[in-house]
């Protein structure tokens, strides 16, 4: 019966970081779709374009933020503007935003582990 106790604790730090994670997941979701949208837009200034359509830019953003970067190709300042700074937030700033949730959340379900062990 001991072992059952000690895992609710966990099962309670799980709900716990999956809650927290849904606010970190539409940030990225957002996130995901405005550069897919700035790069479907970026790409219909050249005449071949390196996007067809939106279903290709999105899935070249979500590469991005996966970190499989792909062939840029020869572009102007502003496309490449554009893929550095989603680069430097989705990979960066997103990466280090999910694991201070994650260690926020279980600090606090740490302090008050006598609590959820039933």
């Amino acid at each position: 019966m001991r072992s059952i106790e000690a895992f609710s604790y966990f099962v309670y730090m799980l709900v716990a970081v999956i809650k927290n994670i849904l606010v970190f997941l539409v940030i990225l979701l957002i996130v995901i779709f405005g550069f897919a949208d700035t790069f479907f837009s970026l790409s219909k200034t050249y005449d071949e374009g390196f996007i067809d359509t939106f279903d290709s830019s999105l899935q070249y953003s979500y590469e991005i933020v996966l970190g499989e970067f792909g062939d840029t190709g020869a572009y102007d300042v502003l496309t490449y503007f554009f893929f550095i700074l989603a680069t430097v937030l989705s990979m960066l700033i997103l990466a280090n935003m999910l694991i201070e949730i994650v260690g926020a959340t279980y600090g606090e379900v740490s302090e008050k582990r006598y609590i959820y062990v039933f």
